[in-house]
């Protein structure tokens, strides 16, 4: 509901057609272009949103798991058997609302984590990670 008000000016005609499918009967207004523009109580129950850091600790999670992969010469796209994070314990804490995401993000199959107390506040290190193997291999 909260994408398809906020498409509303752009895709008018589309966004009209899959709110009248999905959400019209649903909220009891006819049509998207009358349905209220989101707020902060759309975003309450993400957990993004209850510490406005998490976006830039998941950003800079999946940068370093996408930079092994440069390293190793494999495609960002390429999916990961296992992926350990290193950082602090305190950003430890502070990803774990989002991490799922992350390693959803990153193609990774499983994940860990591991705390090393000398990172800086924000900061990870990929302390493990192992590739599936190329399709066709």
């Amino acid at each position: 509901s909260v994408l398809v008000r906020l498409f509303a000016p752009f895709l008018p005609f589309i966004t009209e057609e899959v709110y009248s499918w999905a959400f019209a009967k649903e909220t009891g207004l006819p049509s998207v272009h009358v349905a209220p523009w989101p707020g902060a109580q759309d975003f309450a129950d993400v957990p993004a949103a209850a510490d406005p850091e998490s976006f830039d600790l998941a950003v800079a999670a999946l940068t370093v798991i996408n930079k092994a992969k440069t390293e190793a010469l494999v495609s960002t796209g390429r999916v990961v058997e296992s992926v350990t994070l290193a950082a602090n314990e305190a950003t430890l804490t502070r990803l774990a609302p989002v991490i799922q995401s992350v390693v959803q993000a990153a193609r990774a199959q499983s994940h860990g984590t591991a705390v090393k107390a000398e990172l800086a506040d924000g900061t990870f290190e990929v302390a493990e990670i192992t590739f599936a193997p190329k399709a066709g291999e």
